[in-house]
């Protein structure tokens, strides 16, 4: 499954197919162990954001790339 995730994640970011992308496995992984996330950002599952891991996600928009409006 881990292999799975790092495929995927891959495409994500090389892909062209994509204008805008927040790479929410980066944000969210521990820098210690990569195959999990951060023990500050999930819930308890190493899957779902807690509270912190969704405003850590939140911050990392840029609302103008999101939107297209300058």
């Amino acid at each position: 499954m881990e292999a799975l995730r790092v495929s995927i994640n891959e495409w994500i970011r090389d892909s062209a197919l994509f204008d805008y992308m927040v790479d929410a496995d980066a944000l969210l992984r521990d820098p210690k162990n990569p195959s999990f996330t951060d023990e500050r950002y999930h819930q308890g599952d190493h899957l779902h954001p807690n509270q912190a891991g969704g405003m850590l996600l939140a911050q990392a928009y840029d609302l103008q790339k999101l939107t297209g409006e300058a």
